[in-house]
């Protein structure tokens, strides 16, 4: 039903917005409602596509896919991904890991490499122009057995009435000033919980969001070690 109803609205939208377009003569109006129509396209895919990633990955079995593999080398590609795309020109994006390298964990890389998408993707779509978005990687306090994938942002944060709903699926902490689709988070939760791992949403101060997701290390490979 959720998903029923996001996938009507923007589909509303093309529909009259062609409409309008078929009543006019004029080819500048046309151009207009081309570019309305790609625009709310462009949307809609991407959120049938996220509802697409969730669906699958509720309903995956356990994740006898995941293998050692080096979180800091995943990053360092994601983070250079996402550097040249328009999607985060405007933005100062950074990744700071604080801590020997390489750092091996058991995973699923097309999910974290997921995760680490749609987390960086929320920060540009929900902070303004010239936020600072760092990715980040650390030893867990207390604890070198864990380490701590962290995003933070120094954007306007979120509704704390909202915080403890920002992992269910629509969920956009009351925000309608974004083309964001409430997905992100959802699918970071869901990949999480398919590597025992744990995530956490929280403001900083005095402004700004910060996701963290702690995973156990493992060892390296054989190959690694010689």
């Amino acid at each position: 039903a959720d998903a029923s109803h996001q996938l009507k609205t923007p589909l509303a939208g093309l529909q009259s917005t062609s409409e309008l377009a078929l009543t006019s003569r004029e080819p500048a109006i046309w151009h207009q409602a081309l570019e309305a129509v790609h625009d709310s396209a462009e949307r809609t895919s991407r959120l049938a596509g996220q509802m697409l990633s969730l669906t699958r990955l509720q309903h995956l079995g356990p994740g006898h896919e995941r293998q050692p593999l080096a979180l800091d080398r995943l990053m360092r590609e994601v983070a250079t991904d996402w550097a040249d795309r328009q999607d985060s020109r405007d933005h100062d994006l950074g990744l700071v890991i604080d801590m020997p390298t390489p750092v091996w964990v058991e995973g699923e890389s097309w999910a974290l490499h997921e995760l680490l998408n749609n987390l960086i993707d929320n920060a540009c779509r929900y902070t303004p122009p010239g936020s600072e978005i760092t990715l980040g990687l650390a030893h867990d306090d207390g604890d070198d057995e864990q380490v701590t994938l962290t995003l933070e942002d120094n954007g306007p944060g979120v509704d704390a009435e909202s915080l403890g709903r920002l992992t269910q699926p629509f969920e956009r902490g009351r925000r309608q000033d974004t083309c964001g689709s409430g997905l992100g988070l959802a699918i970071a939760e869901s990949i999480a919980v398919r590597h025992a791992g744990q995530l956490a949403v929280s403001n900083r101060q005095p402004r700004g969001f910060r996701v963290t997701l702690t995973l156990a290390r493992c060892r390296p490979p054989e190959e690694s070690r010689t």
